[in-house]
């Protein structure tokens, strides 16, 4: 019966988020214990109940009850906050673009990358931007475009992200960097000029959406 079908779909939920909480306290206790520091989303006149089923450090999951912009009343709408993030496209005095041809994990070949870095609900993203291209790359750049702020899915959360491009970038001095903590993903540098930036975008090298997104308002916004 219906009934049935619904005490085991609890069930089965309350069963995965069990197993969920255990396993990542067992891979890393920091991260199940610190908990999400983002604000919590709300629609004004659609948003009527939220109750969160899990957090820790970069993701929240929560349910809402909502009325749909289309006037339906509807329950357990399943919401999933990440860690808002910056991704910036970085283009050397030389005229090269700075990217990455890295390997991650959601994905299923080698990818080109812009750099990209989580950040918290306090920080700026624009000192967060040029935070991560000196720490990351060991440059810096008095020349920034914002090109713009965007919600990552429309309809389930997913966090924001605010996109850059830091023209004319030159190497700090090596006694004045970061020192940069080793990453978990295989990446390495490349240079790309403008024409094979474009065409690397039009071929689909950019395998994240995020990514291909920061490359093409860039070019767009030079020109290209």
């Amino acid at each position: 019966t219906k009934a049935v079908q619904v005490v085991a779909l609890a069930f089965v939920i309350g069963v995965s988020l069990y197993v969920l909480r255990a396993s990542i306290r067992m891979l890393d206790e920091e991260v199940a214990s610190s908990g999400f520091d983002g604000p919590n989303w709300v629609h004004p006149g659609e948003t009527i109940e939220v109750q969160e089923l899990f957090a820790a450090r970069y993701v929240r999951l929560e349910s809402h009850n909502i009325k749909t912009s289309g006037g339906d009343l509807v329950n357990g709408w399943l919401w999933v906050d990440f860690r808002d993030r910056v991704d910036i496209l970085v283009q050397h005095h030389s005229g090269d673009f700075i990217l990455f041809k890295q390997i991650s994990y959601g994905l299923a070949g080698e990818s080109l990358a812009v750099l990209n870095a989580h950040v918290r609900s306090s920080d700026d993203t624009l000192l967060a931007a040029k935070r991560e291209v000196s720490r990351e790359l060991g440059m810096v750049s008095n020349k920034w475009h914002r090109l713009g702020s965007f919600r990552t899915d429309a309809n389930r959360g997913g966090g924001f992200v605010t996109c850059f491009l830091a023209l004319d970038a030159t190497e700090i001095p090596e006694s004045e960097r970061y020192m940069t903590p080793k990453d978990l993903e295989s990446k390495v540098h490349v240079r790309l000029t403008p024409f094979q930036l474009k065409k690397a975008v039009l071929g689909n090298q950019f395998l994240e959406v995020k990514w291909v997104a920061t490359a093409a308002l860039a070019l767009l916004l030079i020109g290209e």
